[in-house]
């Protein structure tokens, strides 16, 4: 099976049943091929399936059973109540949601992020820095990492009191197909501790994020530090 050599191959992986799952050539309930046999299929290591495996549990797509493997499950479709992003949540539950921007900068594109984002080494990558508020109340601190080709001319001033997901949606024409997470305890710097005014530096929840266009692409990349006593967090599968 051919893949864009330029993007990861497990999100490809997920890319392609995700799809298959979308025309109903993978029905709910039905189980999905042997790790061996999706290894053959796509031509790719078993630690790579089990990665892709992992993201499309995760995601929702797909449910694991002990001694049984993978199945396709039944999809929660959040948008019929609105519920396309954290910043809509808080809406929704009567919390006021709002950002303060540090920074915003543009630097060269890293080898890993050429990678990650499937762009050219040196291409510009948009950096923007906020703490997030639920009602005035510090509970995130965000690095959002944006390639430069795709978000030109965005202004990070938006993001003080709007949705990150309606701006790549409404103005820059992102049609967002998934998004992955993942999740580590992390204890907060000293600054990062002051940031949140947290009056000890207990560890806070570290979340990787990445969020996937309809053609398997890296469209945005976050690096958050999470308070969860202070906002539940929760998060949707978007398709």
């Amino acid at each position: 099976m051919g893949f864009d050599s330029s993007m990861p191959l497990y999100y490809q992986i997920v890319s392609d049943i995700k799809q298959q799952i979308k025309d109903g050539v993978l029905l709910p309930g039905d189980k999905l091929p042997a790790e061996n046999t999706l290894s053959q299929t796509y031509q790719v290591s078993r630690v790579t399936v089990r990665k892709a495996l992992d993201d499309l549990c995760a995601l929702g797509l797909t449910e694991r059973r002990p001694n049984r493997g993978h199945f396709v499950a039944r999809i929660k479709d959040d948008r019929k109540n609105g519920k396309r992003s954290l910043h809509d949540t808080l809406l929704s539950s009567g919390r006021v949601p709002t950002s303060r921007i540090l920074s915003m900068t543009t630097e060269p594109a890293s080898p890993s992020q050429s990678r990650h984002f499937g762009i050219p080494q040196g291409e510009p990558v948009i950096l923007i820095h906020r703490v997030r508020y639920a009602d005035g109340v510090p509970f995130a601190l965000e690095h959002i990492y944006l390639p430069g080709d795709l978000f030109e001319g965005i202004n990070p001033w938006e993001l003080e009191n709007s949705s990150m997901i309606r701006i790549m949606e409404e103005e820059f024409h992102i049609e967002i197909a998934y998004s992955t997470q993942t999740l580590n305890p992390k204890v907060p710097t000293a600054q990062q501790a002051e940031l949140l005014e947290l009056k000890s530096r207990k560890p806070l929840l570290a979340i990787s994020s990445d969020i996937v266009n309809k053609d398997g692409r890296v469209v945005k990349h976050t690096e958050t530090l999470f308070v969860a006593d202070v906002v539940e967090y929760t998060f949707t599968w978007y398709g």
